[in-house]
């Protein structure tokens, strides 16, 4: 179960890693052509580093009970 444990947190941590770099590739690259899709980018990117945060956290806790 160690493995598994081990296998999903690297996998979701770079998935979520993943999509933030895309994201702000794609910001950096002047795809956001209204300040509405300007918004849209940074709330999705905002959410994703708060998703990390908050993951990074409940893996911390659960190691330090393990």
């Amino acid at each position: 179960m160690d493995n598994l444990y081990q296998s999903f947190v690297e996998y979701y941590k770079q998935a979520l890693r993943a999509e933030l770099n895309r994201l702000a590739d794609d910001l950096a690259s002047d795809n956001c052509k209204t300040i509405e899709e300007y918004k849209h980018y940074t709330g999705l990117i905002r959410g994703i580093a708060y998703a990390e945060q908050v993951f990074e956290e409940l893996v911390k806790q659960l190691q330090e009970k393990a």
